[in-house]
């Protein structure tokens, strides 16, 4: 593929020639870092749109083979990762495992969606509560342009906060192309399987791709708002029995000596019930995560006595409360759940 009248090969040689490992510049172009070598920016959109997005038709000035034969079609992107060297960490975070790949899912953006506006941390919380509340039935993928570089805090504040997470993506993009890459990673998971049933972001042109790509449900923030309506909870108690405080402790204890079982949020989960701090949010998702990990009892080392015990599942399981943790987190949401129909 030629690149104003450049092939790949020899832009990508001078470039290294110069010292020039990212975006720079070089002449009057500015110079995007791709998986595929070094683009012009008056070239970028054109890379986007053939390699990225996969269109097929070669370029006009793409000269023929040396056999005559009609040239190789332009690769359509499909198993490619956006610029895999812009980072050691990895774009997607899994949050539980044991979700299958075509399950239902929600997309939803966080600057300016899951935040009141860009550069803010403060909640939107008709978008967050309406995430929680369709988490039982949903995974949740959060799709960001933010830097790939604010993973760790990005995560961080999703669970503070409550808010549910099946998948973090964030963009490795070049800085300014938020909207390709949420094109790219849109694409990308809908030839994986994915059942997008909704999508949100307060961005009219992302919506619009969303829709072009297929996806039906997409809409903004100021629409969650709309129809939302914050529920009194009021009566509802989450004092945390104290058989439920006791299998947290153990959690945590466990996983101070073996270092093994529970991630984050089973560890932040067993300091809210021993603190007695718990949330209705927070019960949501014990709740969800005891029903679908109860098939661990059947792995080895959960019972004592069995080589391995505690295993790492056991671990977690108490991190999350235990059976006395399934038994109250039920309880608790029934209630809940009754007022959420009366509305």
């Amino acid at each position: 593929m030629a690149l104003g009248g450049l092939p790949w090969l020899r832009i990508n040689d001078a470039l290294r020639e110069r010292g020039h490992d990212g975006i720079g510049e070089i002449g009057d172009q500015i110079l995007f870092q791709t998986p595929k070598g070094y683009v012009p920016s008056d070239r970028y959109q054109e890379y986007l749109d053939a390699v990225v997005f996969g269109k097929t038709v070669p370029e006009p000035n793409t000269p023929p083979t040396p056999d005559g034969s009609s040239p190789a079609p332009i690769p359509d992107g499909g198993d490619m990762t956006p610029n895999p060297a812009a980072t050691t960490e990895p774009s997607q975070i899994s949050a539980d495992q044991t979700k299958a790949a075509g399950d239902s899912c929600i997309i939803c953006d966080i600057d300016g969606t899951l935040t009141i506006h860009d550069g803010s941390d403060e909640v939107n919380e008709a978008v967050a509560d309406h995430l929680r509340r369709s988490s039982d039935n949903h995974a949740i993928y959060i799709v960001s342009a933010r830097s790939i570089k604010r993973l760790e805090e990005t995560r961080a504040w999703l669970e503070d906060n409550d808010i549910p997470h099946d998948e973090i993506y964030l963009s490795d993009f070049p800085v300014g192309a938020g909207l390709q890459y949420k094109k790219y990673k849109i694409s990308k998971l809908i030839k994986e399987g994915k059942q997008i049933v909704e999508a949100i972001d307060n961005d009219a042109e992302v919506r619009a791709a969303y829709k072009a790509q297929g996806v039906q449900n997409v809409h903004g923030p100021e629409d969650v708002a709309k129809s939302y309506k914050a529920l009194d909870y009021s009566g509802i108690s989450l004092n945390v029995p104290a058989a439920v405080k006791s299998e947290a402790k153990r959690g945590l204890d466990w996983h101070k000596q073996y270092n093994r079982g529970g991630i984050g949020p089973g560890q932040q989960t067993a300091r809210m019930l021993m603190g007695n701090t718990m949330t209705i949010a927070r019960v949501r998702k014990m709740r969800a995560f005891l029903a679908r990990h109860e098939v661990d009892k059947q792995g080895k080392g959960y019972r004592q006595g069995e080589e391995g015990y505690p295993s790492a599942g056991r671990i977690a399981w108490a991190l999350w409360g235990g059976d006395a943790g399934v038994a109250w987190s039920n309880k608790v949401m029934r209630q809940v759940e009754a007022r959420e129909r009366k509305g």
